[in-house]
């Protein structure tokens, strides 16, 4: 080691020695009334701090009451008769009851609820030999995850065979899992996507949301898509790294969630996240 470093090295340290004696013999000429006036102070603040936070919590509960008050006349008749198929391609099932609150709140049609299974995620390598079997056995089966994407939202957009329908198959080979009740004889108008993951890193957004999504929209049904607002992982953040072009609801299991996902269902172009949730006409 040179003596250039031990001199940068000496002077270092005196500075900081330096900064320490000054710091103890500063405090030692500061006053107990400056050190009293300080605490008082600061006990003002936290004090004003807490007052101020507990009006401005009581001031969102207040809109959120009257929000909820008023949520029924204000979605009543929005999507009156519309067919909408809901379909559930991420981890949060039970954010599917608060679409279909508001759907029912707006007077819509809910004509379906679907669940794409994990199957639909297999990488490549796994997925496409399997729909090739599948092929080979029943020819409705497409080959690759792109035909499966558009085979679920062809019958969506157009209806499935009363039958020995297609829905029926993609259910038994572990694609998809149907609500009992579920029409997919009636073509839809409307696809809400329930998304959100509880996993970070995952390749369903890709695998399974964006060729499913454009599929939809190719069909020229309208498309929303949306997750719970504490979703651990948000999907609606993989979309807009992937470029998809759909409107998106984040707090869908919210009040102004439930209003977000009517307008943008009745045509709102724009990202209806609770940012552009906050544009629409509520106090």
């Amino acid at each position: 080691m040179g003596p250039g470093f031990k001199y940068h090295v000496v002077t270092v340290a005196a500075i900081f020695f330096a900064l320490t004696i000054g710091l103890v013999v500063g405090s030692l000429f500061v006053s107990p009334q400056l050190v009293d006036r300080q605490t008082r102070v600061l006990k003002d603040i936290r004090a004003t701090l807490i007052q101020d936070n507990e009006a401005q919590k009581q001031k969102v509960e207040r809109y959120q009451k009257f929000l909820a008050e008023i949520m029924p006349s204000l979605l009543n008749g929005k999507l009156a008769g519309m067919p909408v198929a809901i379909v559930q391609t991420g981890d949060y099932s039970e954010a599917v009851n608060p679409v279909r609150e508001a759907l029912q709140m707006a007077d819509a049609r809910v004509l379906s609820v679907t669940t794409i299974a994990r199957p639909f995620d297999r990488p490549d390598e796994i997925l496409a030999p399997s729909l090739v079997a599948l092929h080979a056995k029943d020819p409705r089966f497409p080959t690759d995850r792109e035909g499966l994407a558009r085979n679920i939202a062809s019958l969506l957009a157009h209806g499935d065979a009363p039958d020995n329908g297609l829905m029926a198959a993609l259910e038994r080979e572990g694609f998809v899992q149907t609500e009992p009740g579920s029409d997919y004889q009636t073509p839809a108008r409307y696809v809400v996507i329930v998304a959100g993951s509880r996993i970070e890193g995952t390749t369903r957004p890709a695998n399974v949301d964006r060729p499913l999504i454009a599929a939809l929209q190719k069909q020229g049904l309208s498309v929303v898509a949306c997750e719970p607002q504490d979703a651990l992982a948000s999907d609606i953040t993989a979309y807009r790294a992937l470029d998809m072009d759909v409107a998106t609801v984040e707090n869908v299991d919210t009040d102004i969630g439930h209003c977000a996902l009517v307008f943008a269902l009745r045509g709102d172009k724009d990202d209806s996240d609770v940012k552009a949730a906050s544009r629409l006409p509520l106090p």
